[in-house]
Formats: structure tokens, C-alpha cells, sequence
């Protein structure tokens, strides 16, 4: 028997959409749910969910999904443990926390269609099908649709990094390559120590920028998920950092 979560559905009669709790997926609603009843395939590993965070788009959602993509399970960010291993299963153990991913094909390199398709907890924009999310107590994804967790972040911490801490870092690194930037940095460093000893100057600091070079400079938009995000990865890494709010 499939077990507990909650499903975003409406009722007959309503014009608003409502999250349900229920014991039993397997038995509400009419739910269709891939992979997640019976036995377990040889590629897919299942998952007893610990922690789920909340993103504004799991507030569209709940808000705004046609009643055609009805009934729902909602959210796409979680952690939590494996429970059971597919026989194909190498990378990981029983035990491991892990996080499912936001994009499970998307790997790396520019976006394209055929990676985003799949986007978990939500709607693929590409085929207008949509694909269950996390909010319940027991999930099965693909091997490679999972990573693991750093023993130093808590499951709650962690739960938050798959869509918005992620859409923050690539939007703050993007392809800004700071090891390069660093290695510039040394050998003008040198250069200076160089110049400082010719000179009789005892004075020569590391830390000094370099003529000509400043660090980049970022523009945060409010104050929600992402941005707050950004705003700790941009002051980590140096940058100069503007952030409007209307509070």
C-alpha cells in the first residue's frame, strides 16, 4: 500500500483549488502515479521523504493549476533517506541522504528542451504534461536523479538548495570563471612584490585589487528565496551588492 501525503485537488462544485492530507495515495483521488506502487524496478531508488521546503511556484500552483492537471501532489524540493535500492543501483546505499533534482536530465551545458522535460513537481512547459511532486512520505526516482546530501547541512537546509539555491548560484556564477580570475590575481600579486622591492617599499598587500580590475557588481530584486540566496553566494565570492525591497 502506497503511503501518506497531500494532494492539491478541487472539489465538485468549488472554483478554488484545495490541499488534501491523505493516509493513502494509492486509495485518493484517482491518482496515477509512476513507478511509485508494487515492486521496485532495477533503476529506481526509493526514498522515505524528511524534509520539504516551499517555493513560490508551489504557491501558483496551489492557487492557479486548471483543474485539468488535477489531482496534484505538489512541491519539488526535498531530502531524505534511502530506503531501498533497485538491483542496478551502484552509486548509493542504503542510509545516504539524498535530494531529488529539480531537472532530473539536465546535467549540465545551456538548457535545452530535451533536459528540462521531466521538471519534478510541476509542469513541463514543453509537452503541458505535469509530473508529481514530493510532498509525501514515500517517493521513487532513477538512480541518476538523485544526489547526495553533505553530512554538514541539515535535512532542513538542504531541502531548500534544489530550485531556488541552485537558480541562484548559476545566476551569480554563471560562465564567470573565478578560478582564472584568481590565478590573474597571484601573478599580478607578484608583479607588485616585484615592483614594491625595486623600490624600497616594504608595503606590498595580496589583497590589493589590481589596476584596472573590480570586482562585479550584482542588482538583487527583493527579498524572496532566490534572491537571499544570491546574496549570500554574491558576498561569499566578493561581489558589490545592491538589493531593492519595498521593505
Amino acid at each position: 500500500t502506497m503511503a501518506s501525503g497531500v494532494v492539491l485537488a478541487r472539489e465538485e462544485g468549488s472554483k478554488i483549488n484545495s490541499l488534501h492530507f491523505t493516509p493513502s495515495l494509492s486509495n485518493s483521488f484517482g491518482l496515477s502515479l509512476e513507478n511509485c506502487d508494487g515492486s521496485l524496478q532495477d533503476d529506481l531508488v526509493e526514498i522515505k521523504v524528511s524534509a520539504v521546503s516551499l517555493n513560490f511556484r508551489d504557491l501558483m500552483h496551489a492557487k492557479y493549476m486548471s483543474p485539468k492537471n488535477l489531482p496534484f501532489i505538489p512541491c519539488s524540493d526535498c531530502v531524505g533517506v534511502v530506503a531501498r535500492l533497485g538491483e542496478n543501483v551502484k552509486s548509493l546505499s542504503v542510509g545516504d541522504r539524498v535530494c531529488p533534482l529539480f531537472f532530473p536530465k539536465w546535467k549540465g551545458g545551456e538548457p535545452k528542451s530535451s533536459t528540462l522535460a521531466g521538471v519534478l513537481g510541476g509542469m513541463d512547459v514543453h509537452s503541458g504534461t505535469t509530473r508529481h511532486g514530493v510532498l509525501r512520505e514515500i517517493i521513487r526516482v532513477k538512480e541518476s536523479e538523485v544526489v547526495k546530501v553533505p553530512e554538514y547541512l541539515s535535512d532542513e537546509e538542504a531541502c531548500t538548495l534544489p530550485c531556488a539555491g541552485l537558480t541562484a548560484w548559476f545566476a551569480v556564477k554563471g560562465s564567470y570563471d573565478y578560478k582564472e580570475e584568481e590565478e590573474e590575481d597571484k601573478e599580478d600579486d607578484k608583479e607588485r612584490r616585484g615592483e614594491n622591492q625595486k623600490n624600497g617599499s616594504e608595503r606590498a598587500h595580496v589583497s590589493d585589487v589590481p589596476a584596472g580590475r573590480t570586482r562585479p557588481i550584482i542588482l538583487l530584486e527583493g527579498t524572496g528565496g532566490v534572491s537571499v540566496f544570491a546574496l549570500q553566494f554574491a558576498k561569499v565570492l566578493g561581489f558589490k551588492t545592491i538589493c531593492t525591497s519595498s521593505r
